[in-house]
């Protein structure tokens, strides 16, 4: 929920509200994977709070946008059929293309 209210902020431009939030659903997620945890949705879930930390980024996000396209890549066929998955790639690639600036990647992917 804390990543899905920083992704709107950021797409807001509030990226000084956003940041915090999104951090720390990243932190959360990084300890359920650290924990050794087999469920992949933690995955899914922690390459869209990529996303949304790199709309924070000024600088476009980079890593952030990097991170999540290897996590997303990494996660079971089975997984790749969800609906979420290819949609949410899809952003990330646009976002990866586009990261030239704040406004590319703020633009909403419907």
């Amino acid at each position: 929920m804390r990543a899905e209210h920083g992704l709107a902020l950021a797409r807001l431009g509030r990226r000084a509200e956003a940041r915090p939030l999104i951090l720390q659903a990243l932190k959360e997620q990084r300890g359920f994977i650290a924990a050794g945890s087999d469920d992949q949705v933690p995955r899914l879930e922690m390459a869209q709070s990529l996303f949304a930390l790199a709309l924070t980024e000024p600088a476009g996000g980079a890593a952030e946008l990097t991170e999540a396209a290897a996590l997303l890549s990494h996660l079971p066929t089975e997984m790749q059929a969800y609906r979420s998955v290819p949609e949410w790639s899809a952003r990330i690639a646009d976002a990866r293309r586009l990261r030239g600036g704040p406004a590319a990647l703020s633009a909403n992917r419907n």
